[in-house]
């Protein structure tokens, strides 16, 4: 039996996996008991929502329990005279209803799919994208791949694909990064790379002549809330793809690690949730110049009122710049007479 079996910090599947041999001689089960947390991942998760094959799911509620039935309901009656506000809260539909919800207050990316997804990406000419793919290696967990793009004349961050697999060598990793390079569309400029394996990222540069910068991560916590403040203003866009789903769904789920109901400082990544896409989309992010952008200069139709007065100015400009040389050049002459 393993209870609160949403709260668990180690990989509730590898525990499973660990001791079910065990319960095959006699014939033995897993129990899993618990209430929604703010943790939607997990087999946990999956059972409960009856995604998990194999699983028979039995729920109760408070009011099936005779000993506190009227007391409960006491207290919800209380709850929605006394404090109406309350209800709308995630740590009521937790506790008091059990269902899944998360407090955003706890996010660690402040995603919003209404914000920060997005159909298709601005028709610019190719030449004008930069592309940086940011990676994060792993063996147990996800080697991930975010490949971001911005433009000159663009205040937005573009995630165009994202990939993520379990146990990949670093030969498959650099394959991986080899196959978003060979893309005619989104080659990618700048490869930056998770580097706490030095020794398997520098093998991977001396075998696959891949271009790798090392990526920065230092003030963690800081640069994350610096993002959050380009995803709160919509300029971090993610193209709303099946294959970039795996992304927004780990941010929408990763939360900070907490003391009760209170976030713990200093800050940290809750261990039991992957964060391995969202670390690769930090490295991407890092090495986004979305926000030096400028205005398009606007074109002028040829010998419009707009064009005339654009090679007057030029005229102008040009004499301007002759006077001072010959300025100059007059001082300099007046100086070597002297």
């Amino acid at each position: 039996m393993i209870d609160e079996a949403s709260m668990y910090t180690i990989s509730l599947r590898a525990l499973i996996d660990l001791i079910e041999p065990a319960t095959i001689d006699q014939g033995g089960e897993i129990w899993l008991m618990g209430t929604a947390s703010n943790f939607p991942r997990g087999v946990f998760y999956d059972v409960t929502n009856q995604v998990e094959k194999g699983w028979k799911l039995f729920t109760w509620t408070a009011h099936d329990n005779p000993y506190v039935a009227k007391q409960w309901q006491a207290k919800l009656d209380e709850i929605a005279r006394d404090r109406p506000e309350y209800m709308q809260t995630p740590q009521y539909k937790q506790w008091y209803l059990n269902q899944w919800t998360i407090d955003e207050e706890k996010l660690v990316y402040r995603f919003d799919m209404g914000r920060n997804l997005i159909g298709n990406h601005p028709k610019f000419s190719t030449n004008d994208w930069t592309y940086v793919l940011g990676v994060d290696t792993g063996w147990e967990d996800d080697s991930a791949f975010v490949l971001s793009a911005y433009h000159p004349h663009d205040n937005f961050l573009y995630i165009l694909k994202v990939f993520k697999k379990k146990k990949m060598t670093f030969e498959e990793v650099a394959a991986k990064i080899q196959e978003f390079m060979r893309d005619p569309t989104y080659a990618p400029h700048k490869i930056v790379i998770d580097g706490a394996n030095k020794q398997g990222v520098e093998s991977m540069r001396l075998r696959s002549s891949i271009p790798f910068e090392y990526a920065d991560k230092r003030d963690k916590v800081t640069f994350i809330e610096l993002c959050n403040s380009d995803m709160t203003q919509g300029k971090i866009k993610i193209l709303n793809t099946a294959e970039n789903r795996p992304l927004w769904e780990e941010m929408s789920s990763l939360v900070w690690v907490t003391d009760g109901d209170k976030i713990k400082y200093p800050k940290k990544e809750h261990p039991s949730l992957a964060n391995h896409l969202c670390d690769a989309f930090l490295y991407a992010w890092r090495c986004g110049y979305h926000y030096a952008s400028t205005n398009a200069p606007k074109k002028v139709v040829q010998y419009s009122k707009e064009w005339y007065q654009q090679q007057a100015d030029g005229i102008w400009e040009r004499e301007r710049e002759r006077f001072e040389r010959n300025d100059w050049a007059e001082q300099g002459s007046l100086g070597d007479l002297g």
